[in-house]
Formats: C-alpha cells, structure tokens, sequence
C-alpha cells in the first residue's frame, strides 16, 4: 500500500506521520500482537 503513497514535502505532516506510525507499533507491542523474531 505505501507504494501508492506520495511522501509530502510538509515537514510537519511527515513528523507527524512517523509519531503516528510510532504509536501504532507501541501499541501493536504492548497487545503482544507482533510475533518475536526468533
């Protein structure tokens, strides 16, 4: 899906993109919903 994805040139809009992609994966670790790597 990021393939179709334009990066912008806003510099806030892609801090606030990767604080946003951040808390997603916190919250994926803290459900236990990623698999460990080994």
């Amino acid at each position: 899906d990021a393939i179709y994805i334009r990066p912008t040139t806003i510099q806030t809009a892609r801090a606030a993109n990767l604080t946003c992609a951040a808390f997603r994966y916190r919250a994926e670790l803290d459900h236990e919903n990623i698999k460990p790597v080994r």
